[in-house]
């Protein structure tokens, strides 16, 4: 789950315990989370216009483990241009991002790079469906 307080925890499906924190996850609100099961990767986007993409480790036999890999900034150049929402690609490589200014990026989340950017509509893009 993520937060306005710029968090990320992780959530036990059985026990419902919290298991793992990132505490200042991101510099502002973290507005959504993706994870790629496929590269055992997850994606969070933020009100400080980042994509940060952490390997993770959650084996039930050793401790909880959660790594930055990559960061990536919105690479639309207008002031508040926050990350606000994420949705991933079939082959699991890679996510589309949107922002608050109705722009688009395709990022690779396995170099951690944007692959295009997009101008698609006027204002904030809130939801979207990749396929």
């Amino acid at each position: 789950s993520v937060s306005d307080d710029q968090s990320i925890h992780f959530w036990n499906k059985k026990t419902g315990a919290c298991v793992k924190k990132i505490y200042l996850a991101h510099d502002n609100i973290v507005w959504c989370l993706l994870y790629s099961a496929k590269e055992n990767l997850l994606i969070s986007c933020s009100g400080d216009r980042k994509i940060k993409i952490w390997k993770i480790n959650f084996d039930e036999e050793t401790e909880h483990s959660c790594e930055l890999q990559h960061e990536v900034i919105n690479p639309f150049t207008a002031r508040f241009r926050k990350m606000i929402f994420l949705d991933g690609f079939n082959d699991g490589t890679m996510v589309l991002a949107s922002d608050a200014e109705g722009g688009l990026i395709i990022v690779d989340i396995i170099n951690g790079t944007c692959v295009h950017q997009i101008e698609a509509h006027k204002n904030s893009v809130w939801s979207m469906v990749t396929m």
